[in-house]
C-alpha cells in the first residue's frame, strides 16, 4: 500500500513542511482464533509492518522506516466462560507486545523506542441476559515503558481499570 500527501521537510522552505511525501508498507498479517474446549477461547495475531518513506524533502530519510511504525506486534488473550452454575462469569488475560520504533526519520538510535510487552486481564458478569457488568485492566503489572518518541519521549499509560455496565437490545 502507498500513501501520499506524507508530512516530509519542505526543500524550498528549510525548518518547515510540506505535505509532498509518500510512504509504502508492506508487510503480513496473521491471525487465529478458536474455542479449545468448551468455554475457553484463544486469540492470537501477529503483524510484520515495514512502513519505508518512498519519497521525501530529505534524501537521507528515503529508504527509512516511518517514525512511532514498530516492525512487529503480536498479542495473544485466552477468555474463560465458566459453565454450570457460574455461567454467568467470565474471564479473560492476555499479553500484548510492541516492536521497537523510531521517533524521527532518520532512525536516530537516540530516539529509538525500546520493544514492550504488556499484561491485561478482564473480568465479566451477566446479571441477565442484556445486562452485563465488565472490569478491564490494562498493563496489569505496571510497567514503566516508553510508548512514542518524536522530538521528546512519552511514557505510556501505567495500571488502569476500567469498569462498564452494559445493555444488549
Amino acid at each position: 500500500m502507498v500513501q501520499d500527501n506524507v508530512s516530509t521537510t519542505d526543500r524550498e522552505h528549510p525548518g518547515t513542511s510540506a505535505q509532498t511525501g509518500q510512504v509504502r508498507s508492506r508487510g503480513i498479517e496473521l491471525e487465529m482464533s478458536g474455542e479449545l474446549v468448551r468455554g475457553l477461547t484463544v486469540l492470537a495475531n501477529y503483524n510484520y509492518g515495514k512502513v519505508e518513506i518512498s519519497k521525501s524533502g530529505e534524501d537521507a530519510e528515503i529508504g527509512k522506516r516511518f517514525p512511532e511504525q514498530p516492525l512487529q506486534q503480536a498479542s495473544g488473550w485466552v477468555n474463560y466462560a465458566f459453565q454450570g452454575t457460574l455461567s454467568s462469569l467470565s474471564v479473560g488475560t492476555g499479553v500484548r507486545y510492541v516492536g521497537s520504533s523510531y521517533g524521527d526519520k532518520t532512525e536516530n538510535p537516540n530516539l529509538k523506542v525500546p520493544a514492550y510487552t504488556l499484561w491485561d486481564a478482564m473480568i465479566a458478569y451477566d446479571f441477565t441476559k442484556d445486562w452485563r457488568l465488565q472490569v478491564n485492566a490494562t498493563n496489569l503489572s505496571n510497567r514503566e515503558y516508553v510508548s512514542v518518541c518524536d522530538y521528546w519521549c512519552y511514557y505510556g499509560e501505567g495500571r488502569m481499570f476500567n469498569a462498564n455496565l452494559s445493555y444488549r437490545w
